[in-house]
């Protein structure tokens, strides 16, 4: 029996009024903006700040991730070359991963990622004395 071939969906394209931001749900919210470009879009942001993101204005928000997605970038840098990228299922650059896959990624492979960070702060201390 032949397995059923599974349809890519396409983005439908939709419009978004602006004037009524305030009425939307935070997951709506989130929707919109991963839609427009923010894939780190999540409804543990304030809801201010995924207004301001949506309309292009400044925002700041601090990553929750920041440190374990910095650490993992730097293991993946230095060992990019010795890495399987079927395996990591990835583009190698945790700076634009969303924040799931860079749990997964940290979870699946965090005594690596931490060993490196541990050997890289050695011989940054060694290099301070020496």
């Amino acid at each position: 029996m032949a397995a059923a071939r599974r349809r890519s969906r396409k983005k439908e394209p939709f419009e978004i009024d602006l004037t009524r931001l305030d009425e939307a749900s935070d997951t709506e919210l989130v929707l919109i903006a991963r839609h427009i470009g923010y894939p780190n879009a999540s409804r543990q942001m304030v809801r201010e700040d995924l207004i301001d993101m949506i309309l292009g204005e400044e925002f700041d928000v601090d990553d929750p991730l920041e440190e374990i997605r910095r650490r993992t970038y730097a293991f993946v840098t230095a060992r990019r070359r010795s890495l399987d990228p079927q395996a990591m299922k990835c583009d190698f650059y945790c700076p634009g991963c969303p924040h799931n896959k860079v749990i997964e990624c940290y979870t699946d492979n965090h005594g690596y990622v931490d060993a490196h960070a541990e050997s890289e702060l050695i011989k940054k201390q060694q290099r301070r004395e020496g």
